[in-house]
């Protein structure tokens, strides 16, 4: 679902709502699209790209010990359902906990600077290993 354009948490949980599953959604001809989500909206062709990118997605997340986490399961974190544009699907490595009661996230951009990467390096260290990471984050 999240390869589809333009989807949202909104639109999501109303297929899911309206199909039953993502599975059913997948299965649906044309005549249901077109009845529950209106014209041109999510063609027939669309689902079938879109399940066939999934496809090899899921292939090379399985291979690489990638965990994906849907916005329908339990360990989605619950604060993101609260924003907007929040992604329907989350790739973890590692084991952690998303809805523990203190959380720091780090959002960049997919292609980061050395800059960025040795800050974001630097400030974690900080966080991790030291008493006052605010005085050691002005020595970075």
């Amino acid at each position: 679902m999240s390869l589809l354009r333009p989807m949202s948490l909104s639109v999501a949980g109303e297929i899911l709502r309206r199909f039953g599953s993502i599975e059913e959604f997948f299965n649906a001809d044309t005549a249901q699209l077109i009845n529950i989500l209106g014209s041109g909206k999510i063609t027939r062709k669309k689902l079938d790209d879109a399940l066939a990118k999934a496809v090899d997605e899921e292939k090379w997340v399985e291979s690489n010990g990638v965990k994906p986490i849907f916005f329908t399961d339990d360990n989605y974190p619950k604060r993101l359902l609260d924003c907007d544009d929040a992604p329907l699907m989350l790739y973890m490595l590692g084991e952690t906990n998303l809805n523990a009661a203190h959380v720091i996230s780090i959002v960049g951009t997919r292609h980061a600077t050395a800059y960025g990467l040795s800050f974001v390096s630097k400030f974690i260290t900080c966080l991790l290993y030291t008493s006052d990471a605010a005085d050691d984050l002005t020595r970075v």
